[in-house]
């Protein structure tokens, strides 16, 4: 009797622990796997040459944010798509007896694929490559006693993005993010180009 007890007990553990085993590996991944997620970040932008040769005071630093929805195909390719606000660059100051204001704001939809490498079961750093679609506006205005002026234009261009990111999971479903990426040469020869660095802290939820 304790023989049979013993080879019951014996096989109901294995059948525990052969049960518990891809329960235990499912919270610890969190969504590493296959899963749809969405999320948003927010930090700071860097125009890399917007202030160059300005005569003004010039600012090239700005708040950025995005909202991104992503889908992970398995724990090493995945793709996703976002809105991103890279903020903008301002100058001002007085030339020539004018006060002169003048700004350039970007923002854009992209469109990535992301390379994931998981480091441990919660933790995972990953690389994105893919292109932007941007809408560059300037405008300036110049001030002079009794009379003013602006001038304003736009235009949309679609450019080259990267990045590299770490991701940590909170919990199985709530994971956290830190990130760069670089939108490179936005703009063209009619509102000027520009690399511009987006660095942010974001949250995602994998479904």
């Amino acid at each position: 009797m304790k023989h049979v007890a013993k080879s019951l007990l014996a096989a109901g553990a294995t059948a525990v622990c052969c049960f518990a085993a891809p329960a235990h590996a499912q919270l610890q991944f969190g969504r590493m796997d296959t899963s749809l997620y969405l999320g948003g970040a927010v930090g700071a932008s860097r125009f890399k040459h917007a202030c160059e040769d300005v005569p003004v005071s010039c600012d090239r630093t700005d708040t950025a944010w995005k909202a991104f929805v992503g889908y992970q195909f398995t724990r090493n390719i995945g793709i996703e798509a976002g809105y991103v606000d890279m903020g903008r660059a301002t100058a001002n100051g007085f030339v020539g007896g004018a006060f002169v204001d003048a700004k350039a704001k970007v923002r854009g939809v992209e469109l990535v694929a992301v390379g994931t490498y998981p480091i441990t079961n919660q933790f995972a750093v990953y690389g994105k490559l893919g292109a932007v679609r941007s809408r560059v506006s300037v405008s300036a205005t110049a001030v002079v006693p009794g009379f003013a002026a602006t001038v304003s234009d736009s235009s949309r261009t679609t450019d080259f993005t990267f990045g590299l990111g770490a991701r940590y999971f909170i919990t199985p479903n709530l994971g956290a993010r830190a990130e760069w990426q670089r939108y490179q040469k936005v703009g063209n020869d009619r509102v000027g180009t520009d690399d511009i660095d987006v660095f942010s802290l974001g949250l995602l939820y994998a479904f």
